[in-house]
């Protein structure tokens, strides 16, 4: 399998993380959010330079799914917030990356699929 399809075949795999219906959940924000940041952290890498990256996959499509919810409902906290804008931002780039497509359609697929549409 060629970068160009692993790339693809990982894009289709957040967007269909996105899609999934979210579970509810009835923890406080605090043990929500200590929970998203496990799994946040648990995907971030050491690039070459020595800079951290996060690797974006299933898992982090599903707290940014997890998010979105909150944010339109408005029930997020302000790191929730942060960390929401900053997932949305990573999940875009890999969408454009992963489709060839600009960052504009790669906002509209991941606020399609985040809608759950």
């Amino acid at each position: 399998m060629s970068a160009d399809e692993s790339r693809k075949r990982a894009a289709d795999a957040v967007l269909e993380a996105l899609r999934a219906t979210p579970t509810a959940s009835t923890e406080a924000w605090a043990e929500r959010f200590r929970r998203q940041m496990a799994v946040v952290n648990g995907a971030e890498q050491v690039n070459a330079t020595g800079e951290r990256e996060l690797r974006v996959g299933p898992e982090v499509a599903r707290v940014a799914r997890e998010l979105h919810e909150g944010m339109t409902s408005q029930t997020l906290s302000f790191g929730e917030r942060r960390l929401y804008h900053a997932l949305k931002s990573a999940i875009v780039s890999e969408l454009a990356a992963g489709f060839h497509v600009s960052q504009d359609e790669a906002t509209r697929l991941y606020e399609v699929a985040a809608a759950g549409s």
